[in-house]
């Protein structure tokens, strides 16, 4: 089990933490790192929208170096970042992609009349 406070190992039934002595009501197991975050800004960058993609990339590939690290704290604060930059990227290459369109057929209409 894992500090939820510092991200330390801890014994089994510990009442607080030995390293930052943060009360324990339920300690934490060990969260598991996976691509999800890296793959979906890989795709947002790809389809959708390139420099709000990059970011996420790089806010994923920082939740993944601190997951190695033990940082869990530092990795679900990248992830999110990660996750929050993906979706910007996605609804703003979203609502591009929309008004590209609606450009495009305000054009043949004022063409053709």
């Amino acid at each position: 089990m894992f500090c939820p406070t510092c991200g330390k190992e801890l014994p089994p039934n510990t009442l607080s933490c030995p390293s930052c002595a943060a009360r324990m009501g339920n300690p934490i197991a060990m969260p598991q790192s996976d691509n999800g975050p890296l793959i979906r800004a890989v795709l947002v960058t790809l389809c959708c929208c390139l420099p709000c993609g990059v970011v996420g990339i790089v806010y994923a590939c920082k939740a993944e170096g601190c997951a190695k690290a033990g940082d869990w704290a530092g990795m679900a604060k990248m992830r999110q970042r990660s996750k929050t930059w993906t979706l910007v990227g996605f609804i703003g290459g979203l609502i591009t992609q929309v008004l590209g369109i609606g450009l495009q057929v305000l054009v043949a209409l004022l063409e053709n009349s």
